[in-house]
């Protein structure tokens, strides 16, 4: 299959990013749910595993920022980066 750096095409309308990272180095998986950025901010839902859920809001380039460097770490991230620089840079 080649690759196609398209974002998901239900990503038009979705009000939410849902990104699973499945932990590296020791660390849990987790899935954060992303809302769509306004003003340059995002409000993020974290769902670990262990653990209980909690929603924070951040810059979007810190919280892309934690998503590429889990991948950096050996963790597994579900949405591929060029859709979520997309997604957190309003482009999506």
């Amino acid at each position: 299959m080649s690759y196609d750096p398209t974002p998901l095409p239900s990503s038009t309308d979705a009000e939410l990013l849902a990104v699973h990272v499945a932990g590296g180095d020791g660390e849990p998986d987790c899935v954060y749910e992303l809302a769509r950025p306004r003003d340059g901010r995002v409000a993020v839902r974290a769902l670990p595993a262990p653990g209980a859920p909690h929603g924070f809001e951040a810059a979007c380039d810190v919280v892309l920022d934690r998503l590429e460097g889990a991948r950096r770490a050996g963790g597994r991230v579900s949405v591929e980066g060029y859709a979520l620089r997309h997604w957190l840079l309003g482009r999506a």
